[in-house]
């Protein structure tokens, strides 16, 4: 297989995955094993036993059977980083996520914004002080 098909199919496993707690008794916690997304089991249970079946083989020139292993290694290498690479953008979108209330206040229009301030100012009990000039000094001619 190739890198490409590999990164490929982990982005099919990724899009797919609902990321929710599985729990096979409803009324107890999770174990360890149940917090585990289902991508992740999927890909490592994969990767395990297309590397189980090479190894079954059980090649007798040792220089081709190196070059497949190193080939294979690289190829699941590729799979795993771009698994964290789709999990990382995964849970910095999460991250920037707007709460409910900043969602309302982006939505608002510039002059509910203008109207909002205002109020805001007026129901302010620190006065507003305005700015004093020095008066202008006229310079000798």
């Amino acid at each position: 297989m190739t890198d490409e098909k590999i990164t490929g199919w982990v982005e099919g496993a990724v899009r797919e995955d609902m990321f929710a707690v599985r729990t096979s008794t409803p009324h107890q916690p999770p174990t360890e094993d149940e917090r585990h997304s289902v991508s992740v089991i999927d890909i490592f249970r994969s990767f395990h036993e297309a590397m189980e079946q090479v190894v079954q083989l059980n090649w007798d020139n040792d220089l081709q059977y190196a070059k497949f292993m190193t080939a294979m290694s690289k190829s699941i290498g590729s799979g795993v980083s771009r698994y964290c690479e789709l999990l990382e953008q995964l849970f910095i979108k999460e991250m920037d996520r707007m709460t409910p209330e900043q969602e309302a206040v982006m939505l608002q229009s510039r002059q509910e914004k203008w109207i909002r301030m205002a109020k805001d100012a007026l129901a302010s009990k620190e006065r507003a002080e305005p700015f004093q000039f020095l008066p202008e000094v006229k310079s000798p001619r």
